[in-house]
């Protein structure tokens, strides 16, 4: 099972590890949390998949929630 969350709104700071933290599932499969070549800062979004549909619908739910001072968007990852 494939299902993918498009985050936006992440802290240009924040870490694959971060997201792993803050999302607290043991069922993400993958992060991909694109960053800017010359400063190795995230771009501000990321796409998490994960294996599981309970814990895909529960990090779903945390849309609104912040992670350090930004308030993230999450949506189901279109395409």
């Amino acid at each position: 099972m494939h299902l993918e969350l498009f985050v936006s709104g992440i802290p240009y700071t924040c870490t694959e590890d971060n997201l792993s933290e803050f999302f607290n599932s043991t069922n993400i499969t993958e992060i991909k949390l694109p960053k800017y070549q010359d400063t190795g800062r995230c771009l501000g979004y990321a796409h998490v998949v994960f294996d599981d549909e309970e814990e895909y619908k529960k990090a779903l739910a945390k849309s609104g929630e912040t992670m350090g001072t930004r308030y993230l968007d999450i949506k189901e990852a279109k395409g």
